[in-house]
Formats: structure tokens, C-alpha cells, sequence
């Protein structure tokens, strides 16, 4: 559970996955995704009441599903004793996929605190620490009324990394943005959500650009420098030379459309072009010259008896 006061969730989610994942396929020897495409569900939470009730869901989450009996049985991570007893958590680097002599501090130091603005910190610990008790007392209790046992700590250490439960996992179920208890409480925050966005990530999301803008990585350098440069005159065949000043004249205003295959001369003359051997035995190519065809005179109209 974190506390987002300067709105940097999502920066946090996209490191902190980026690393697990390339870790985690580091020592697993394997490829591809190590998360699912789906986007994490961050749900934002209104009081102290919802606050203390998530961390029991968190913390009770092995229990419940019959993993072990008590919580402090489980052996993978939990946070609870070290937010209970204000114990920090010390992390060291992984060997296998992070430098020695990289950027990665060797080993890191975490401490799990109560945010000021819940206040009461003591109390908050205190109330937690009763209600995962009675929580453990009411999962033992359905356990003892239909006679099935956990599954034990040993078992879970002897699992396979690859093994999977045999039901399907339930899918396009609701995806939460705003838990709250109250009702009424939820629907005011959810319109408050969809008429209020946080300026915060914007301005983030702006100054990237800038800066992004500013100092261009050098790929988009060298496509920009591409983009820029002077482009090379071509020019055409000789064949095609009269043509091309011919479309040349007509996009600048001069001279008049001719058909096909038709070229124009100085005196406005359509003429073909013809090729026609030369000194050397080449071909050429000439214009030859045609009249204009003779005006057809308007046949009179028929007499009228």
C-alpha cells in the first residue's frame, strides 16, 4: 500500500516492474513477458476505515486462501510485522542481473511508516494488529466447520515456479478505481474524478516533452538532420527532356496544355517527336512541326419551304 502525496505512482509501477521483470527472467532463464498486459488496478483509498481495512486484505490474503494458518507462517513478503514492530526492511541487490560496479546501491533500507495525515499512528498499528487476529480466528474457524486443513509452509516452499491452480482465473470483472465503505462517499468521489484531473502529472507529462524536445535523443537527431538537408536535383532522361520542361512551363503558367505524345515549340506549333538516326549512327530525338488543323466551317442551316 503506498501513499502518493506528489503523484508519482505510476513512475514508480513502470521502475519498479521494468527491474523485477528483467531480474526475474534473468534467474528463471526464460523470455518474453513476465507481467501480464493487463494495467495494474490502483485503487484510491478515502479514509482511515478503508486504510486499516486493506491492510488486513492485504495481510490476511494467505489465510484465506487456505496457504497457512497463521500470517506470520507465510514465506514469501510481507510487511506486516515490520510496520507493526517499526522494524526496516533491508534489501540487497541480486546477483545475477545487476552490475557490481553499477548505479545499484548493494544493499537498500526500507521503512514502512503510518502517513501524518491518517494520525495516530499508535492506534492505527494497535487496531490492525487486533483486527488480523480476529481475522485469523474467523478463517480458522470456516476451516474447523468444513474440515479441511492448510496447505502448510513446507508445501509452499516446494511448489515449482511453473506450477498454476487448475481453475481458471476469473476474467472482465470489475476493475475498481475508488473503495470506500460508504456509498455515498464512493459516488461523490467518483465524479469528483471525472471533473477534477490532477495537474500535477500533466506538468510532469509537459516538461518531459520539453525537455524531450529540447535534447532529442540521436536517432531523431539524424532523422531531423535528414529531413533538413537540401534535396538533390535530379535530372531526367533525355528523352523525356522536352516533356519535362513542357510540364515545367505549364506549372509555371507558360504555355498550353498538349495532348500526349505531343511536345510544344517556341512558336506554339504542337509537334511529335520522332526519333531520327544521327551522324554517328544514335538515335535522336526531333520535333517535327504540324499545322494546325483547318477550322471546320458551320454548315448552313437547311431551307425552309
Amino acid at each position: 500500500m503506498l501513499y502518493d502525496r506528489h503523484g508519482r505512482i505510476v513512475e514508480f509501477y513502470a521502475r519498479l516492474h521494468l527491474l523485477v521483470a528483467k531480474a526475474g527472467n534473468v534467474v528463471r532463464k526464460r523470455w518474453e513477458n513476465f507481467w501480464s498486459s493487463e494495467p495494474p488496478c490502483l485503487v484510491q483509498l478515502i479514509d482511515r476505515a478503508d486504510v486499516l481495512a486493506k491492510l488486513v486484505y492485504v495481510a490476511i490474503n494467505p489465510v484465506k486462501d487456505g496457504l497457512v494458518e497463521r500470517v506470520h507462517h507465510w514465506p514469501g513478503v510481507s510487511g506486516l510485522r515490520a510496520l507493526l514492530d517499526r522494524r526496516p526492511i533491508r534489501v540487497r541487490r541480486p546477483p545475477e542481473f545487476f552490475d557490481p560496479a553499477g548505479e545499484m546501491p548493494a544493499e537498500v533500507t526500507l521503512a514502512l511508516t503510518v502517513p501524518p495525515e491518517l494520525e495516530r499512528g499508535d492506534e492505527l498499528r494497535g487496531e490492525l494488529a487486533a483486527m488480523v487476529a480476529a481475522a485469523e480466528e474467523h478463517y480458522a474457524r470456516v476451516r474447523r466447520k468444513a474440515g479441511v486443513r492448510v496447505l502448510g509452509r513446507r508445501a509452499v516452499l516446494a511448489q515449482d515456479w511453473r506450477d498454476r491452480p487448475r481453475a481458471p482465473e476469473p476474467r472482465r470483472g470489475l476493475r475498481p478505481r475508488v473503495a470506500a465503505r460508504d456509498v455515498w462517499r464512493r459516488i461523490v468521489r467518483h465524479r469528483r474524478r471525472q471533473q477534477h484531473v490532477d495537474p500535477e502529472p500533466l506538468r510532469r507529462l509537459r516538461q518531459a516533452i520539453q525537455e524531450h524536445l529540447v535534447h532529442p535523443p540521436p536517432r531523431l537527431q539524424q532523422e531531423a538532420a535528414l529531413r533538413t538537408a537540401p534535396r538533390q536535383q535530379i535530372e531526367p532522361p533525355r528523352q523525356d527532356l522536352a516533356r519535362h520542361r513542357h510540364r515545367r512551363g505549364l506549372q509555371q503558367g507558360a504555355g498550353h496544355a498538349q495532348p500526349r505524345g505531343r511536345a510544344s515549340s517556341p512558336s506554339g506549333v504542337p509537334a511529335s517527336r520522332v526519333r531520327i538516326p544521327d551522324e554517328t549512327g544514335h538515335s535522336r530525338t526531333a520535333a517535327t512541326r504540324h499545322p494546325p488543323p483547318a477550322t471546320r466551317r458551320p454548315r448552313p442551316p437547311p431551307a425552309v419551304r
